[in-house]
């Protein structure tokens, strides 16, 4: 599993654009986190949106 943290929301969606329908944002986390944890979900890529300042308001 790669993880990567834009800083731009272009980079974000290009990112999850190009992850091939396996990649899954992460924006805190508890649910993704839970269904990971479970078995449910095997995300090849974590897009962590957290340093995207336009996402934070």
């Amino acid at each position: 599993m790669r993880y990567v943290a834009p800083e731009s929301l272009d980079a974000a969606l290009g990112l999850l654009a190009d992850g091939g329908g396996t990649a899954r944002v992460l924006a805190g986390g508890t649910d993704l986190l839970v269904h990971m944890r479970a078995g449910r979900v095997a995300p090849t890529l974590l897009v962590d949106i957290k340093r995207i300042a336009r996402l934070r308001r």
